[in-house]
């Protein structure tokens, strides 16, 4: 079986999924100047279906080589082929979004909660080749 069919099963079977619209004023927006390496630790895809009439992100959960976990939202445009959890993904400065809306919706288990003062960003995340 491949990865993301797995993933896929996985997101699935996990129940208590459900949209969430969070302000992002208190958060520090993260600003690069040279290339990051970073891991995937959980990956959030938005479900298409409350696409509809509001913008929503991807979030992925990621940690640099630092130890500084990010949380990245990533607005909807992946390659449904994509391999989610990989080591050898980077944020490129150029990738790493300035400007940024105040709100947000994502989808994530009803019981998560972002931390005030967490590091985020609106980046698209640039997978390495193998």
């Amino acid at each position: 079986m491949n990865k993301v069919f797995l993933l896929f099963l996985l997101f699935i079977s996990c129940n208590g999924i459900t949209e969430k619209t969070i302000s992002t004023t208190n958060y520090k927006h993260l600003i690069i100047r040279e290339q990051r390496s970073v891991d995937i630790l959980h990956f959030y895809p938005a479900e298409k279906l409350v696409a509809q009439h509001k913008k929503i992100y991807d979030l992925y959960v990621c940690k640099e080589e630092t130890g500084t976990i990010i949380y990245i939202f990533d607005e909807i445009n992946r390659n449904e082929s994509e391999i989610y959890y990989k080591k050898g993904v980077v944020l490129n400065p150029e990738n790493v979004k300035i400007d940024y809306p105040k709100m947000i919706t994502i989808s994530v288990p009803k019981d998560f909660i972002l931390e005030k003062n967490s590091l985020i960003a609106y980046a698209n995340l640039t997978w390495l080749l193998d």
